[in-house]
């Protein structure tokens, strides 16, 4: 495609093959690991309920906010590693990215 009615066109005709695509790259994301084969379930009900409300972008993010695999993940968190571990004058001298092995 040469302009952005090309674009359009192009995510018009692989339409399910792009809303998947996006779909598993935001979740990976949100879950801060790459995905595996158990995760097939939450990309389907993320397209399930995408789909249902027009395919919009932010139908597509808020879906996979609410999957219950990133709901889950984030509740692991905030049980498993309570924010009072990590000493904020630590976190205030390493800058972004130092120490976290990121």
């Amino acid at each position: 495609f040469r302009d952005a009615v090309g674009l359009k066109q192009a995510i018009v005709r692989e339409e399910q093959g792009f809303t998947r695509g996006l779909a598993e790259h935001l979740l990976s994301y949100a879950l801060g690991r790459e995905l595996g084969p158990l995760d097939g379930a939450s990309i389907e009900l993320i397209l399930e309920r995408t789909a249902a409300r027009g395919y919009g972008l932010r139908a597509m993010i808020e879906e996979v906010a609410l999957c219950p695999a990133v709901v889950g993940a984030a509740q692991f968190r905030q049980d498993h590693f309570p924010q009072d571990q990590f000493p904020q004058e630590q976190l205030q001298q390493e800058g972004p990215g130092e120490g976290s092995g990121r």
